[in-house]
């Protein structure tokens, strides 16, 4: 059972800007501050955009600290998340899931409103 007070979830906007380093930085310092108060479990729904920055940085970072844990909370299966994505974010988004220390489907099938009805369920495996 996973500690919930070591827990650090991320999602956010689906289109960065062209120019993320500001927000690259920000992020990297904001994890690593996380990793020095003792959190471990990093989730992430694996969404392009900052969702991808988010989970790529854990894994640079897991390069420092290796005790991190990445852990991919999907809405649905991937090849049903990724079907209308680019084969440029499809790479990015199967290499983040191999390279991920777990990776949960919490739906067979993707529907636009799953994301309101997660409760407090994600963490239960």
């Amino acid at each position: 059972m996973v500690d919930r007070s070591k827990v650090a979830c991320f999602s956010g906007h689906r289109k960065l800007p062209q120019d993320c380093t500001e927000l690259k930085a920000n992020l990297e310092r904001a994890i690593v501050e996380l990793i020095e108060r003792g959190f471990i479990f990093f989730c992430n729904g694996g969404a392009v955009g900052f969702d991808s920055l988010a989970a790529t940085t854990v894994l640079k970072l897991k390069e420092d600290y290796p005790h991190i844990r990445l852990i991919m909370v999907l809405p649905c299966p991937p090849k049903k998340q990724s079907l209308k994505w680019s084969e440029e974010q499809k790479r990015k988004y199967f290499e983040i899931l191999n390279k991920a220390d777990k990776v949960r489907i919490l739906s067979p099938r993707y529907t636009s409103t799953f994301v309101f009805g997660l409760g407090c369920n994600v963490f239960r495996y």
